[in-house]
């Protein structure tokens, strides 16, 4: 219990100043954002220090970079609901991106990569799907064409006969009596 109360401490010493913030914050730490509450009056010179160090590590950056850079200066990039956060581990500080004026450009191209990876993700599923159900349609109509076809519920045909052998089926007396006439029952 003493462990549970010091861990959301830290996590409160974040010092989240919206809802958007909270519950990133929760997310990451993977507890409830009820245990968190938003602080109206967080420490902006903190967060202005914290906001002018990604803008220089950023700057300095090429777009291939910029997250390992961040990573070593102990900052990480999360986005949620389209709206970029920077939080540092080192200094437990999280702050906008946006609200800042920091451009989150450099960040949208792997964010666009991933959305067109999830939005693949369900499409070869659902080509799965569709073939799976193809195939189980394939194979109830073979199933139902050998019961169809007389097996006698034998497994379509592999029967006493052997596989792939019909099995000869007696005539009842009023078929013989139709063949004798000309009729066909």
């Amino acid at each position: 219990m003493l462990k549970s109360r010091d861990r959301i401490a830290w996590i409160q010493s974040f010092n989240p100043t919206s809802d958007e913030q909270r519950e990133l914050l929760a997310r990451i730490f993977k507890i409830d954002a009820k245990w968190l509450h938003v602080v109206r009056d967080g420490d902006p010179s903190k967060v202005a220090a914290a906001a002018d160090m990604v803008k220089a590590v950023i700057d300095a950056s090429s777009k291939d970079d910029v997250k390992d850079n961040l990573y070593d200066k102990g900052y990480r990039v999360y986005e949620a609901d389209g709206e970029y956060f920077a939080v540092s581990f080192k200094d437990s500080t999280i702050f906008s991106l946006d609200e800042q004026g920091i451009e989150t450009d450099i960040f949208e191209t792997e964010q666009e990569q991933q959305e067109m990876q999830e939005q693949e993700a369900p499409k070869v599923e659902q080509e799965q799907s569709h073939v799976l159900q193809t195939g189980l349609q394939v194979l109830a109509g073979m199933v139902g064409a050998g019961l169809a076809a007389g097996s006698g519920g034998q497994g379509g045909g592999g029967g006493q006969g052997g596989p792939g052998k019909k099995k000869k089926r007696r005539k009842s007396e009023n078929e013989n009596e139709g063949e004798e006439r000309g009729w066909r029952l």
